[in-house]
């Protein structure tokens, strides 16, 4: 006969055991990036028995970036670039070649085979300063309208239709020729 305080351990080892294999969020470094896709190495070992165990390079994982409506903010990545590997909690295979609605190709579930890569997190040592204001930093390309309400605050050459204002400095409201810190 089963005693109440073994039942008790052998449940409590089925929830450990489950919960274990239970995977949401881990950090990740990019470590190849492809097309569409890329490789990412987790940097937080999972433990096992006791035991620290590296987990394996992650391929072919999807980015995350800022979309809607048909625009999209996209970021270059390059290897060495951090991000959050976020877990579906079921397959998602089936969808993310083309199908919705249907239900997952595979019973896995919380599998590292079915993340996404949401990125740009720094640990403190490269972390971002919280700025003021709206801040891009790095080349940008835009590709459709750009409308402006207020003041554009240029340091540096302005080339429109090939035609460059090299070293110009234009005086604006007020006689602002700078933006406001």
């Amino acid at each position: 006969m089963i005693q109440n305080d073994d039942l008790q351990k052998a449940v409590n080892l089925a929830l450990r055991e489950a919960l274990s294999n239970t995977h949401t969020i881990t950090l990740a470094k990019i470590e190849t990036v492809n097309q569409k896709t890329i490789d990412v190495q987790p940097v937080i070992s999972r433990m096992v028995d006791g035991k620290a165990v590296d987990l394996p390079l992650f391929t072919e994982v999807p980015p995350i970036f800022l979309q809607g409506g048909g625009s999209y903010t996209a970021y270059p990545l390059k290897k060495g670039d951090y991000c959050l590997l976020l877990v579906s909690e079921r397959c998602f295979d089936d969808w993310y070649h083309g199908g919705d609605f249907k239900p997952p190709l595979e019973f896995r579930m919380h599998d590292y085979s079915d993340c996404f890569a949401l990125v740009g997190i720094n640990p403190l040592s490269s972390a971002i300063t919280i700025p003021n204001t709206t801040t891009h930093f790095g080349d940008m390309h835009i590709n459709g309208k750009l409308f402006v309400s207020g003041n554009i605050f240029a340091i540096g050459d302005i080339v429109a239709d090939g035609v460059s204002l090299k070293n110009h400095t234009h005086t604006g409201v007020n006689g602002e020729t700078s933006p406001p810190n």
